[in-house]
């Protein structure tokens, strides 16, 4: 069976922003690194009585709604590297979770662009 999944609610939640917000071009799919992040400023909204979740989506709003979809690379780059401006420690934390030691994980060409985005180099030795 499917339980709940709680990426889902937070994908519905984002369309909902962009749906009344004034997302500009921005597209669900845009936020494809940042679901975790985000789904974990909602935990922590949950828990503390905040919101900011919203916050994060406003600000998110504001400077890539008024982006041209052409000006960007990475949309999801893009709005991930907001998220970070948004809550460092929370991207960092992330990062150090979701990286391990970082030897066995991804290789690939992707993972090392990604990381460059970041200024991420701790997990190179040359």
């Amino acid at each position: 069976g499917h339980r709940h999944d709680p990426f889902r609610e937070v994908e519905q939640m984002i369309q909902n922003v962009l749906d009344e917000g004034d997302g500009g071009t921005l597209q669900l799919s845009d936020f494809d690194f940042s679901k975790k992040f985000l789904l974990e400023i909602h935990n922590r909204d949950k828990a503390d009585g905040t919101d900011r979740f919203t916050e994060a989506m406003d600000l998110v709003l504001k400077y890539a709604g008024s982006k041209d979809r052409s000006s960007v690379r990475k949309w999801p780059a893009y709005v991930l590297t907001l998220l970070t401006r948004f809550d460092p420690d929370l991207a960092e934390e992330l990062r150090r979770e979701g990286k391990g030691d970082g030897r066995h994980k991804g290789g690939g060409k992707g993972h090392k662009d990604r990381d460059r985005d970041f200024g991420g180099r701790d997990d190179r030795d040359d």
